[in-house]
């Protein structure tokens, strides 16, 4: 479920689109965490390639996120220092 803790990491055969938990991951304290509604944890996501409608957010002030939307899922396809 989006903004519930600890979140679950599936694992996708993309070949069948069997899905399956690879692993459950959160912080050791969620107290203090705030979930948007949208379920971006981040309120600088920013739609990065529009042709391919790959989204941008932030995890830190050193890390970035790249993601697309697909249905009601937020499908992570990278996490990078960031660039600059």
């Amino acid at each position: 479920m989006l903004g519930s803790y600890p979140a679950d990491v599936m694992r996708v055969d993309l070949a069948t689109g069997r899905r399956e938990l690879f692993k459950k991951i959160g912080p050791p304290d969620t107290a203090g965490m705030a979930v948007y509604p949208s379920g971006i944890h981040s309120r600088r996501a920013k739609k990065y390639d529009e042709t391919n409608s790959i989204w941008q957010a932030r995890v830190n002030r050193s890390w970035r996120f790249y993601f697309v939307i697909r249905a009601d899922e937020y499908v992570i396809l990278s996490i990078i220092p960031h660039p600059k």
